[in-house]
């Protein structure tokens, strides 16, 4: 039957702050149970030999690893797999069960995640039939297992297959507005919706066993879930619920321990006795509480706790291990002078949030591990990230995932899995969907990173703005009926789960709440803004259209030829050639990139100028917006651009590449993210300065600014003493532009700024009049000597003119501290390279490669 929930208005936003979720729990294994990970095999369905394979993985992957297709991310082999979708396969494990767990009172198999549409057999009897990849599903499986060796079969039906039928038994079809296929199939599986396709990323519709498959055995009892929270904090102490579900016989008491495992100290130590529903209830004290801080404004402090329950005779029945961070988080909309506010508070401080979108790191999401995740997430929190947004058309990321951004102090905008689509709304559907929103939010709800749930991405905007009505021809009675199914979802149930499961939670319907195409809705809520590159606006629509919360915006790159060797040949490096025709999936195409490179740089004659271009083209256009978001403040409180990583090797928006590589708009992001920023720009005749500040305190210093010529010269020069408030977006120069050049030519000169504090330079920053392609550069030459120092590599660099957007290039697979810089004259930069494994400096030096603007305009002067 249809779930029927209560509407839930505003007032889910309106709750105390002070009940917030805290931990990411781990769950011990021990004798209690094992993973199956060895020994499977797999086949087609209806014939073919059975082949080893890996679990968690896919078919894909595993055709791929045994040799039976080629790597589809080279070239276009994408194409040569689409087959694999319509197909059924087979996965099967042979395993043993010895006396001590045939002998368990409860013996359950957890699948963490079935891809998609799965029949479960265990010694040919069916035990389960899954329907969706983003959940777990749990069997009682002591009825069916047996002494010594043990069957476990699973059939995947092709998802493809499965959405025609179903799509096949509606009066009408579904909008699905980034589906590679004219099929339009995804809409009606709860199965990852970049897999069908995006304007980023490959076809890759997967099948297989994606997550982890356990056994889990006991005899008396285990703790299900342990779920903690905040609800007062002080500086004295602070206060927790904590609830924990058992599972055991009705009317046990047990021992209940809560520790402090840093301390040693038992925060709950007493016998209790759960309700008929199982669930104890316990307020916890900590004294002198350390917060949980986002990165860059404090420690993400995390506290480990230990939950233990024991029989009245001291038998340790079960325990777990539980991370917590105690902090509280508000998400502001409120009428004020402008429009509607869009910000976040953490533990009561105003946040300007800094950071990206992030999709899945890889088509077969088996590969990212634990290294990946790592290398990923340190690189956005180097680049003083504070916040990603998990967008709404992946998956529900790995808890490794969320652990890790729990111990960096990224905060998470999680979005649920729904996105520029509409969706069906039938009882089958609503309950599926129901049961992927509670595993969901009980999975993740106490990581303290989480900072927003959101229902889903562009699909209220679509809607009104995309013009669906008209391309499928909905009657009145279709479009109501499909509007409502949206509200059923995202109105009604998923917020009153949040409500429910999460206490506290923020939850927002949609993003964006407001449509970039009308004037004064940059005044309201959160804002996607794509007038440039969806639109007709060049860069400094970045400038002129800022709304009060930028949760996308972006423009396309390609990779380095570093990445580009791995995915083509030499024959391939052409932007007219069908392989990389072929990885151009927007609808753009790349003449837009050209259009755009060339307002700021002169035109590439080869390949690989072209690539370094497309990278400073798309780091200088975002420059212009992370400085200007930074400027509106308070107007403005975030800036996430679009977006962080890629999923495969690509053409696309990404500050890192799928190889972990650093492309120009990385380093220019950590820049720019910086907790003190110079923001220098001209309006009409005058040229102006702000100083933003992200830090909670005060500071004294001064603002020194230079005007110089590009062989270092000084022209001018003045300071200025500020003190800078906490939090702070004031302007502390304001000069006619004709009166600070002083009669110097603009493409001949530029400005130089710098803060200092105690007589040090703590950030700088640069202004130029004119775009590169104008500037009178001389050659570029400079000097380089490099050494090692604790396995990293330093070079010291100097020169006698500007050097105009330096590139430093390894063939080293690491990454530079900075790069993609501008090196003054009479200057020396160090800069250190990290490589990713240990490497000999021979080797580093004999893979170094430079270019800067300089070097590709003398060449095209040459030619």
């Amino acid at each position: 039957m249809k779930q029927i929930y209560p509407i839930i208005l505003s007032s889910i936003l309106l709750l105390s702050h002070f009940c917030r979720p805290l931990a990411a729990q781990v769950k011990l294994q021990d004798v209690q149970g094992f993973e199956l990970d060895q020994e499977w095999e797999f086949r087609p369905s209806k014939q073919g030999i059975w082949t080893p394979a890996t679990v968690p993985g896919s078919v894909q992957l595993n055709l791929l690893n045994a040799g039976l297709i080629e790597d589809p991310f080279f070239q276009k082999n994408e194409e040569k797999i689409q087959w694999i979708e319509e197909e059924d396969w087979l996965f099967q494990n042979y395993f043993q069960v010895d006396d001590e767990l045939y002998g368990k009172e409860h013996i359950e198999i957890l699948f963490k995640g079935l891809d998609t549409y799965a029949d479960v057999y265990l010694n040919d009897k069916l035990i389960l039939q899954a329907d969706n990849m983003f959940r777990a599903w749990t069997v009682d499986i002591k009825p069916y297992i047996k002494p010594g060796k043990n069957l476990l079969r699973i059939h995947l039906h092709s998802a493809m297959k499965m959405g025609r039928a179903k799509r096949e038994s509606k009066e009408y079809s579904l909008p699905a507005g980034n589906d590679a296929q004219d099929e339009k199939l995804s809409v009606y599986t709860r199965k990852a919706p970049f897999q069908f396709g995006w304007d980023w990323g490959p076809r890759v519709v997967t099948t297989g066993i994606w997550r982890p498959v356990e056994i889990i055995s006991w005899n008396e009892s285990r703790i299900l879930d342990c779920h903690f929270t905040t609800l007062q904090i002080a500086e004295e102490k602070a206060l927790v619920k904590a609830k924990i579900v058992i599972e055991g016989e009705a009317n046990q008491v047990y021992q209940l321990l809560i520790r402090d495992m840093e301390t040693g100290q038992a925060l709950i130590n007493r016998e209790v006795r759960p309700s008929v529903t199982g669930v104890v209830e316990e307020e916890l004290q900590i004294l002198e509480p350390k917060l949980w801080w986002c990165n860059g404004l404090g420690e993400p402090h995390l506290y480990k706790l230990e939950t233990r329950i024991s029989s009245l005779d001291k038998r340790i029945l079960d325990k777990q291990v539980t991370e917590i961070g105690l902090r509280t988080i508000e998400l502001i909309q409120e009428q004020d002078s402008i429009g509607t506010s869009y910000f976040f508070k953490l533990n009561g401080v105003p946040v300007f949030m800094k950071g990206a979108n992030y999709i899945p790191s890889d088509n077969l999401l088996a590969r990212v591990d634990s290294a990946r995740y790592e290398d990923l997430l340190s690189a956005a929190a180097e680049a003083h990230m504070n916040m990603l947004r998990v967008w709404g058309g992946g998956i529900y990321e790995d808890d490794l995932f969320y652990s890790i951004c729990d111990r960096k102090g990224l905060l998470v905008w999680q979005d649920f899995m729904f996105a520029c689509s509409m969706y069906p709304g039938d009882d089958a559907f609503l309950d599926n969907v129901g049961e992927e929103v509670k595993y969901n939010i009980k999975r993740l709800r106490n990581h303290p990173c989480i900072a927003l749930w959101c229902g889903n991405n562009e699909m209220a905007v679509a809607w009104h703005n995309w013009g669906w009505q008209q391309e499928h021809e909905y009657s009145k009675s279709d479009s109501a009926e499909i509007w409502n199914n949206y509200q059923t979802i995202f109105h009604q149930m998923i917020p009153y789960e949040v409500l429910r499961l999460h206490q506290g939670a923020k939850y927002v319907s949609t993003s964006p709440l407001s449509n970039w195409g009308t004037l004064e809705n940059f005044n309201h809520h959160s804002m996607h803004y794509w007038g440039v590159w969806h639109g007709t606006d060049h860069f400094e629509g970045y400038h002129n259209y800022i709304g009060r919360f930028m949760s996308e915006y972006g423009f396309q790159s390609f990779p380095s030829l570093k990445t580009v060797k791995k995915f083509s040949t030499a024959s391939d490096w052409s932007l007219d050639s069908p392989v990389m025709k072929h990885r151009q999936k927007s609808y753009k195409g790349n003449g837009l990139i050209y259009e755009f490179m060339e307002d700021l740089l002169p035109r590439p004659e080869s390949f690989s100028d072209f690539l370094f271009f497309s990278q400073v083209t798309q780091a200088e256009g975002l420059k212009i917006a992370f400085e200007s978001h930074r400027a509106a403040k308070p107007h403005c409180m975030g800036t996430l651009y679009w977006q962080l990583n890629d999923c495969w090797p690509a053409i696309s928006w990404s500050g890192i590449d799928y190889f972990g590589e650093w492309k120009a708009l990385h380093y220019y992001a950590k820049r720019a993210f910086q907790p003190i920023v110079i923001l220098p720009y001209e309006e009409g005749d005058w040229f102006k300065v702000k100083i933003n500040s992200d830090l909670p305190k005060p500071a004294k210093g001064t603002l020194k600014v230079s005007l110089i010529d590009f062989a270092g010269k000084e022209l001018d020069s003045f300071e200025k003493p500020a003190s800078i408030d906490e939090l702070s977006n004031d302007c502390f120069l304001e000069i006619e532009t004709n009166v600070l050049l002083q009669k110097q030519a603009r493409t001949e000169c530029m400005v130089l700024l710098e803060w200092q504090q105690s007589g040090q330079t703590i950030v700088t920053n640069y202004y130029y009049f004119e775009p590169s392609k104008n500037l009178q550069l001389g050659p570029g030459k400079f000097t380089s000597e490099l050494k090692e120092s604790d396995g990293n590599f330093v070079l010291s660099l100097s020169s006698t003119e500007l050097v105009k957007t330096l590139q430093l290039q390894s063939e080293i697979d690491g990454h530079f501290d900075d790069n993609y810089f501008d090196l003054l004259p009479g200057t020396t930069k160090n800069v250190t390279f990290i490589p990713t494994e240990p490497v000999d400096i021979r080797k580093f030096k004999n893979g170094l490669k430079t270019r800067s603007i300089n070097e590709v305009i003398r060449e095209l002067d040459r030619e």
